[in-house]
Parts: structure tokens; C-alpha cells; sequence
């Protein structure tokens, strides 16, 4: 049997209520090593609501010079998908829109779990999978953003959200990986407020984990498994990057197969 969403969700749940103030829930997200923290507004009849505030958020707040004195309350921040805790993992995946990275897990108005794409990856069998299929053919659309070291830290922040990525790779003269930068060390300069003229080098991870363009899908999963990464950069046989793969793409390209085995 399938396991139920409730088996594998998240229990310790980062959370602030909804009157805090944004400097409250950086310190929060920080201190915790968390991308995402539920943000709970509590209403009449002891009712709820759930929101989220990601690391997407915070970009678009520092790149704008929100106050961080003010309160979330006060923040358009997105409300939660809430799922019923007995759904399994086939049911969430046929729910769910692909936009929701993270969802709350909801019993009698009370928070009991948290959901995202690494629970669900994380309890997929990649046997079902079409072992002998590379990721070279998935790659044409994913193709990763860059810049070089020099670049400064707010041009290259801009580009990450201009783009729409939760990370950028760091490349050389002959596009080779140098460094890293994600939005968990986004969150680090934000708390740190470190100075974003500093070119990007000076804050990246190095060096970068890479995978082949060779390698197969079953691959891919084992290698985020191992490594707990939230993406794989996908390099050819100079090591150039031609390509970023991230859980959400692999949880499509999963759930396809998935449906395909289902139907045989």
C-alpha cells in the first residue's frame, strides 16, 4: 500500500503568528535552517489561517528594501494548500498544483504536519522507473542560470529571481562550474546583512556537485537522496553545465512514469 501523507510529512513545524514582524521571521528561518515557515493567523471561534512565507519572498523583500520592522500581517504572503491528512502520495500528486512546493497538513484547524517535494521524492521507489532512460533528453528545458565570480551579489540575486531560480551556478571563462549559490545562502547574507556589492564568489559554495547528462533518472534520485540536495547540476563530457535539474522536475518526470506503470 501506498503510505499516507500523514506517515511522511514533516511534524516539527516552523512556525510564527501572523502579527510578528518580518525581522522576527528571518531570525526564525535562519536560526532553524528552514527555506519556508507557516505563518498562522487566528481568528474567531478559535479558527485558522495558514500562510507561508518562502525564501521568494524574502528576495522580493530585500531587492524592494521592505522595512523589516514591518508585520507579516501587513506582507501579501500566499496562503497554504491544505490537505486532508489521509490522502497517499497518488492522491496528493493528482491534487496538488505543481506550484505548490510546500503544503500544510491540516486536522480540526490545527497544524499536525508539513508537506514538500523532498518528503514526497524521498518515498518514491525509484524501481518503477525506466532505469535505461538518461537525463540528457529532460534537460532541454531546464537550462540552469549563471554568472561569473566576479558579478556582484545583487546582480546575480536579480537574475536568480529574474529567471525564476532557486539558485545560481557559478561558472569560468569556458563554462565550467566554479560555485553555487541558493537561496539558503540567500537567506544567511539577509541575516548577516552582508554587503551585496561584494561580487558572488565571495559568498558561493564550492566547489559544485555535478552529475552527468549520461546518467539515468534512477540515478538522479539517488544522487539527491545521498547528497540531500534540491537540485542536481547536469554537466556533458567537457563538464560544461548544460542543464539544472530540481526535485520538482524530477517529481513530474516520476509521476509520469508513475501513471505509465500504473496503465501497464
Amino acid at each position: 500500500m501506498l503510505p499516507t501523507i500523514e506517515e511522511i510529512a514533516v511534524k516539527t513545524i516552523v512556525s510564527i503568528d501572523i502579527d510578528s514582524p518580518l525581522k522576527d521571521a528571518i531570525t526564525t528561518m535562519a536560526s532553524s535552517n528552514h527555506r519556508n515557515i507557516v505563518v498562522i493567523e487566528k481568528l474567531e471561534n478559535n479558527h485558522k489561517n495558514f500562510y507561508l512565507l518562502t525564501i521568494n519572498d524574502l528576495i522580493e523583500y530585500k531587492l524592494t528594501n521592505i522595512d523589516e520592522s514591518i508585520s507579516l500581517k501587513n506582507l501579501n504572503l500566499s496562503k497554504a494548500r491544505i490537505l486532508r491528512k489521509d490522502l497517499n502520495i497518488l492522491n496528493v500528486l493528482n491534487e496538488v498544483d505543481s506550484t505548490d512546493k510546500h503544503m500544510v497538513i491540516v486536522e480540526d484547524d490545527e497544524l499536525i504536519g508539513i508537506l514538500s517535494y523532498t518528503d514526497i521524492i524521498n518515498n518514491i521507489d525509484p524501481k518503477i522507473l525506466m532505469k535505461k532512460q538518461t537525463i540528457a533528453t529532460l534537460i532541454l528545458q531546464y537550462k540552469a542560470t549563471t554568472t561569473f565570480e566576479n558579478t556582484s551579489t545583487n546582480h546575480a540575486i536579480r537574475l536568480m529571481k529574474d529567471n525564476n531560480s532557486d539558485s545560481i551556478i557559478i561558472i569560468d571563462e569556458d563554462n565550467k562550474p566554479t560555485g553555487i549559490f541558493t537561496t539558503k545562502d540567500f537567506i544567511n547574507l539577509i541575516y548577516l546583512n552582508s554587503d551585496l556589492l561584494k561580487p558572488i564568489g565571495s559568498y558561493m559554495t564550492a566547489p559544485v556537485y555535478t552529475l552527468s547528462e549520461d546518467s539515468t533518472v534512477s540515478e538522479a534520485i539517488d544522487f539527491i537522496r545521498d547528497k540531500h540536495f534540491k537540485r542536481i547540476v547536469i554537466t556533458n563530457e567537457e563538464n560544461e553545465v548544460v542543464g539544472i535539474l530540481t526535485q520538482k522536475e524530477l517529481l513530474r518526470i516520476i509521476y509520469n512514469k508513475w501513471i505509465d506503470f500504473i496503465k501497464e
